[in-house]
């Protein structure tokens, strides 16, 4: 086989592996899309769009879980040395600053106001 053909063909394979790997991340940004709510369903969000309300809205989820955690834990029972809530809330603060969790609440609203406004 010649080199020119030779070369063709591993174009193509490389073009067709490209292709898939193309259409498996588009489906998984599709059914992320289908996961997330957003105000404005007739309208496909952009990938950017996409990866930020799923980071808004995981933020906001794990926020009010943990926000909910630490309030119904019994008194003493895993808590640390200060008594300030669960090591995993400990953590999440560690990880995240102090924000309230209103402020995360906040920022997704706004994220999900500025698409109803079709922005």
């Amino acid at each position: 086989m010649s080199q020119g053909k030779e070369h063709s063909i591993r174009r193509l394979e490389s073009n067709e592996r490209e292709r898939q790997r193309m259409h498996k991340l588009n489906n998984a940004f599709q059914a992320l899309r289908e996961v997330i709510p957003h105000v404005r369903a007739e309208k496909k969000l952009s990938k950017i769009e996409t990866l930020t309300l799923a980071k808004n809205y995981i933020n906001t989820l794990t926020a009010t879980i943990l926000n909910m955690s630490s309030r119904s834990l019994p008194a003493g029972q895993d808590t640390g040395s200060d008594g300030s809530g669960s090591k995993f809330y400990q953590h999440y603060q560690q990880q995240h600053g102090e924000e309230d969790n209103d402020e995360h609440l906040e920022k997704y609203s706004t994220q999900i106001h500025s698409f109803r406004q079709g922005s």
